[in-house]
């Protein structure tokens, strides 16, 4: 999968903060407002998607992900913390080291799914 359509250099960052709610607002303060609609509702519908079940998937990788209407286009951000994010909650209890971030149009389920499916 050629990642280079959703991924632009400004959205790759080595975090600053260590607990999951900060390090998720610094991840969604990368996408700039034309492709995320309001930061405020793209955090709520990451804060919802995390309170449903926790993105992270093990072995030091985190991917929040979400659909909604208010997105323009799939894109993706990551972060990078290299102390870890050790309240992610993460499947194996594991400190979170790496976060990749997806957001996508409602309708855009076929490339969130390919996208989803390649990182894990």
């Amino acid at each position: 999968m050629d990642y280079r359509n959703y991924i632009a250099v400004d959205r790759i960052k080595l975090l600053e903060t260590t607990d999951k709610e900060n390090c998720l607002d610094e991840l969604i303060q990368l996408f700039p407002e034309d492709c995320s609609g309001s930061k405020t509702e793209l955090k709520k519908a990451i804060m919802y998607r995390e309170s449903l079940m926790s993105t992270g998937i093990g072995l030091g990788i985190a991917i929040p992900h979400v659909r909604t209407q208010d997105i323009e286009k799939l894109s993706i951000a990551i972060g990078v913390q290299k102390a870890g994010i050790a309240d992610y909650e993460s499947i194996d209890d594991e400190p979170v080291k790496l976060v990749f971030m997806i957001i996508a149009n409602k309708i855009q389920h076929k490339e969130h799914i390919k996208i989803l499916s390649s990182l894990m």
